[in-house]
């Protein structure tokens, strides 16, 4: 009996241990936390249902981020207890998953459920975490709505209610939420007067006979499903308005829509005129709500448009075609001809010798798949930034992970991270930047000459201390937009401060005249030596009136309108008197690329890929928009590349003098890709009047070290100094810079 007891006794120490250890697996199981960025985590929960759970270094800064991740900055009467969030303590706060704005949804649900996909016009999603998941709640967290998940089941084609681990779910793509749908949400109330979705009283449901929750045998009638909780927001039956959630922009990784196809740079170089202007007709205006370009990752619109020698005129539509005006005598003489000489000759030889040996990696050819470049990989190199990054021209995070993706299932590659030197990786043919192309490609041709065009145009300008140079400064973003924002640090803040330390160099230091096309009231444009910003939205664009970045439609507008700013001033100045090339525009901006990517790149107009459409009619109250109606000739064009060109060159030698890293493949670019053959450039500078114009990344947050720099008050001070540096080697001959474009930096 004694041995016995011994026996029951040891049996129950073991018993309380291994109970013990269970217990962490039993918290496990009723809680799945999935990281979403530096402060913030996606979270299921038991009795909870899905939610965000929130966790700040700074006290102080808890309900700012709560407004930032719901999207609520425009309710004036905002309160955490208004939008059902739970505050934990000082430094967290749980916020449901139906308040979060949709970009927020979005990202919840890219990092809780990674695998799911939108195919045509359905979305594949597979159960990862059985016991919180049911079709009920499934069709909550895609649709807004537990009641279509009997439509999901029949989708599906499930014979049960059950779900298990694994079981891939189709829920239809017209009843899946709008950012779901990858599309932009649109139409968000003002700050002054919040449009704010009534919400039911916390734990009260909506009735309905025809839902599972009121039969046993549905989905929903588990104690454990989100639908059974009070604490889950009753708002399912609200699906129809999820896209007026006022939330802030935010740009994702992913393109929110696919435009329709750009034809090949091969047009270009077919049956066109040189001495002609862009085109002959009136174009389509521009008008709300029609604009079919996404927004692209630095804020400015994409432009999926024809070649130049397709567009027509930049005027209104509807009117008479207005007769190309001779301009005055300054404009005109910027976009005269060049004669061809040796120094030009010797610069095309250069560049030329330079893409050669590039070019000379690759070898072209094909098999049983299609044509193809083929590269072979050096030591430490990997497929995404020495073969997408470089020979693909992409840049943002998931574009290159796409391609890369292609490019390893084309090449049969099973562990890409472990692949030896000298590995042969072949690129699909239809993958590759014009510039690596095959030698007899028409694409090709018509890159080398529109590049030796550009060489041809005269690029020197001189001023003393920059007497009588006007700078246009802007700085992406604002307001409700707050642009890239990786790991708890967004993009429109730091690049303003950036815009605000030029400014006062500039007004300091030189003779030049600084018009900023954007304005912080709550900052105005004092310097900032801080490492993380407090969030505002008060940003106004400084039209006449002023356009307050908080507005319905600031998504579009917030872009057009900077370049109606630009072309209003550079009208204006040039009727005084003021020389073209004497007007510079800056755009600065810091993306969110690709994490290999570290470094500076600038962005400048492509001669190819002119402007298209006019302004739209509803910008008529605002002054800027007189003096926008007008056209470019091809000469116009060029002169407006190499111009900007030689300005982005004497920049990146600025920035590596100073110590501040430049991206070192191709950091000068004249037009963007997110995918092939659908080359773009930012509306900011492709529909700007302005010869001399770049867009300038300052850095990449997505990569930790860029994103560390960004946060340093002094790497900001940096960059300010080296753009006024890069004026000064621009306008100031005998300070060591270009005065004529080179082809290198293309």
């Amino acid at each position: 009996m004694t041995q016995f007891r011994v026996f029951l006794s040891g049996m129950g120490i073991v018993l309380f241990f291994v109970g013990a250890a269970a217990l962490p697996v039993q918290a496990w199981q009723n809680q799945i936390l999935k990281k979403l960025d530096d402060q913030s985590f996606a979270a299921l929960a038991k009795g909870r249902g899905p939610y965000l759970d929130l966790r700040v270094d700074d006290a102080a800064q808890l309900t700012d981020m709560v407004k930032l991740y719901t999207g609520r900055f425009g309710d004036p009467q905002f309160s955490l207890e208004k939008y059902e969030v739970n505050r934990v303590n000082a430094k967290r706060a749980l916020i449901p998953y139906f308040q979060l704005s949709p970009r927020f949804r979005r990202a919840y649900v890219g990092v809780m459920w990674p695998g799911s996909q939108l195919k045509g016009n359905r979305l594949r999603h597979r159960v990862l975490y059985p016991g919180h998941e049911t079709l009920w709640s499934i069709s909550q967290i895609f649709t807004g709505t537990g009641t279509h998940w009997e439509r999901i089941k029949r989708a599906s084609g499930l014979k049960s209610d059950g779900v298990y681990k694994g079981l891939v779910v189709i829920v239809p793509k017209e009843i899946l939420f709008s950012e779901m749908r990858g599309e932009m949400v649109d139409g968000m109330p003002q700050p002054d007067e919040p449009q704010l979705p009534a919400l039911p009283e916390p734990g009260v449901a909506a009735s309905s006979t025809n839902t599972p929750a009121a039969s046993a045998n549905t989905p929903a009638a588990s104690a454990n499903t989100p639908a059974s909780s009070t604490n889950t927001p009753a708002r399912e039956i609200e699906t129809a308005t999820e896209d007026t959630d006022a939330g802030p922009v935010f740009h994702e990784p992913t393109p929110v829509a696919q435009p329709e196809e750009l034809p090949s740079f091969e047009a270009v170089v077919q049956g066109r005129n040189p001495e002609s202007t862009v085109a002959t007709q009136p174009d389509e205006i521009v008008e709300s709500g029609q604009d079919t370009e996404p927004s692209s990752s630095s804020g400015d619109l994409e432009n999926q448009d024809e070649p130049v020698v397709e567009q027509q005129d930049f005027v209104e539509a509807n009117e008479p075609a207005a007769p190309e005006q001779a301009a005055d005598d300054n404009e005109a003489g910027a976009a005269e001809a060049q004669k061809p000489n040796a120094e030009a000759q010797q610069r095309i030889l250069k560049h030329l010798a330079d893409l050669d040996q590039v070019r000379g990696l690759l070898t072209w050819g094909s098999d049983r798949k299609g044509r193809y470049a083929q590269y072979r990989l050096k030591a430490g190199e990997a497929i995404y930034s020495s073969v997408v990054v470089r020979f693909c021209g992409l840049t943002r995070a998931a574009d290159v992970n796409r391609v890369a993706r292609t490019i390893i299932e084309r090449n049969n590659i099973r562990d890409e991270t472990d692949l030896a030197i000298g590995t042969p990786i072949r690129i699909p043919y239809e993958l590759l930047e014009p510039e690596y192309l095959a030698q007899d490609d028409p694409v090709f041709q018509a890159y080398l000459e529109n590049l030796a065009e550009v060489s041809l145009m005269a690029t020197e300008v001189v001023s003393r201390n920059l007497e009588g140079v006007y700078v246009i400064l802007d700085a992406g973003h604002g307001g409700r937009d707050p642009g890239a924002m990786p790991r708890g640090i967004w993009e429109d803040d730091y690049v303003y401060d950036i815009l605000c330390r030029v400014k006062a160099k500039l007004e300091q230091e030189t003779g030049a005249v600084v018009i900023p096309t954007i304005l912080d009231p709550s900052v105005n444009y004092k310097v900032q030596d801080v490492s993380k910003f407090r969030r505002d939205n008060d940003e106004v664009l400084l039209t006449q009136p002023r356009y307050p970045l908080t507005a319905k439609n600031m998504v579009v507008d917030g872009v057009h309108l900077r370049w109606l700013i630009a072309n209003h001033h550079y009208d204006r100045l040039v009727k005084q008197g003021v020389k073209p090339e004497n007007i510079l525009f800056a755009s600065f901006h810091a993306e969110s690329l690709h994490r290999s990517i570290r470094g500076s790149m600038f962005y400048v107009p492509d001669a190819r890929l002119g402007p298209k459409r006019s302004p739209a009619s509803r910008y008529q109250r605002y002054a800027e928009y007189r003096g926008n109606q007008f056209s470019f000739t091809k000469k116009q064009l060029r002169q407006a590349q190499a111009l900007s060109t030689s300005f982005a060159m004497n920049l990146k030698a600025a920035k590596k003098e100073a110590g501040i890293r430049v991206y070192h493949q191709k950091p000068i670019r004249s037009a963007i890709y997110r995918n092939p053959r659908k080359p773009f450039v930012p509306a900011v500078i492709r529909y700007n009047r302005v010869p001399t114009r770049v867009l300038i990344e300052v850095c990449n947050l997505n990569n930790q070290h860029d994103r560390a720099n960004m946060k340093n008050a002094k790497f900001r001070q940096k960059v300010a100094e080296s753009f006024v540096q890069a004026l000064q080697r621009t306008y100031q001959p005998n300070s060591g810079g270009s005065n004529r474009a080179s082809l290198r930096g293309l």
